[in-house]
């Protein structure tokens, strides 16, 4: 019988501002399982969502390339990565996500310092490379495992300005039993001032059944 991760709860907690945060790309599966994502590995979408998840009791190799669309940002998202946690006790992983961003924009309202006097027809058009490189390692036969992975941003932004900042997430999982897990993540620990990016602390319970 296979068993699928039931996701029964998800606590979040924005320390930046949270109307901000935008989610990182996650597949479909995960989507769909909520929480479970942040407690135990789906796919490699535990990179970017709690690196400490993506080792656990059912080793695997995984890999994904995918597409998605987010309307409230008019935000069109290409994502690429590949997992190892099958090899050793030391998970390792890197993704790729590449974002181009045309968000609705009045530039009378959204650029207090800049005169748009006569340029109503300008463009708020924004590039956003997101690469994370994860790791974990799993303890007491993989049922308690710590990871973090690195994150490293390229934004173009030409009515802002270019900037590259890195950061830091840390988390970790624990397999309470076979078939429950429970994770907690710190997200963007180092200050991106991004504001798609606000440091933010995270939790995920989730239930193979």
């Amino acid at each position: 019988m296979i068993r699928r991760p039931l996701s029964l709860l998800l606590l979040s907690l924005a320390v930046a501002t949270p109307a901000a945060a935008e989610e990182d790309w996650t597949s479909g599966k995960t989507l769909a399982v909520g929480g479970a994502g942040r407690a135990m590995p789906l796919d490699t979408s535990g990179m970017v969502l709690n690196p400490g998840a993506i080792i656990s009791p059912l080793p695997a190799y995984a890999s994904e390339v995918g597409y998605q669309r987010f309307d409230a940002t008019r935000s069109d998202v290409l994502h690429t990565s590949v997992l190892d946690c099958k090899t050793s006790l030391l998970a390792m992983g890197v993704s790729q996500t590449f974002e181009w961003q045309r968000p609705p924009f009045v530039p009378s309202e959204d650029l207090s310092w800049f005169d748009a006097e006569g340029v109503d027809d300008l463009e708020d058009k924004r590039r956003i490379d997101r690469f994370v490189w994860a790791m974990a390692y799993g303890f007491a036969q993989r049922r308690f495992n710590i990871g973090a992975s690195l994150r490293v941003y390229h934004v173009k932004d030409p009515l802002r300005g270019d900037t590259s900042p890195v950061s830091l997430d840390v988390g970790l999982s624990w397999w309470v039993s076979p078939n429950v897990a429970i994770g907690v993540v710190g997200g963007n620990l180092v200050p991106t001032k991004l504001e798609e990016e606000p440091t933010t602390l995270a939790g995920g319970f989730g239930v193979m059944t």
